[in-house]
């Protein structure tokens, strides 16, 4: 009889194994609870950013967002989706392979494109993490 108990709870213990390791990387990555820090910046050199601010002159040719991601368990991704006004124009998927991982992606500004614009973070499933808000300036 102990035998067969043992059996089953190694039976037991496999199949739940099997089964939570065949999950889709975006089941998996919901119980990790990220903590972003972020900036529009001018640009990222040695994996930090260079002159964030919240207003940029219409001159400025790209912008930076640049984040830094705290507490992911396992690899998993986040999004920034960059908007003009209320359009997105940019959506951009990037991995995080560390519980602190950095990161960033790079918009073309245009000089026509003068106005509010903000960076929506958002995880693997698809949950906001942080909104960046920032200008362009006509200057």
């Amino acid at each position: 009889m102990k035998q067969m108990v043992s059996f089953q709870c190694m039976a037991l213990a496999l199949f739940l194994f099997l089964l939570l390791g065949s999950l889709p990387p975006s089941i998996s990555d919901a119980a990790d609870v990220l903590d972003v820090e972020a900036v529009v910046c001018r640009d990222v050199v040695d994996r930090k950013p260079v002159e964030p601010n919240t207003s940029f002159p219409n001159t400025v040719g790209k912008v930076y967002c640049f984040s830094k991601i705290i507490g992911a368990r396992t690899p998993t991704r986040i999004s920034h989706v960059w908007y003009f006004g209320n359009a997105e124009r940019m959506r951009i998927s990037l991995p995080v392979n560390a519980a602190s991982w950095r990161t960033y992606s790079m918009k073309h500004i245009h000089p026509h494109e003068t106005g509010i614009w903000h960076v929506e973070i958002l995880d693997a499933m698809e949950n906001k993490l942080e909104v960046i808000n920032f200008q362009i300036l006509n200057r």
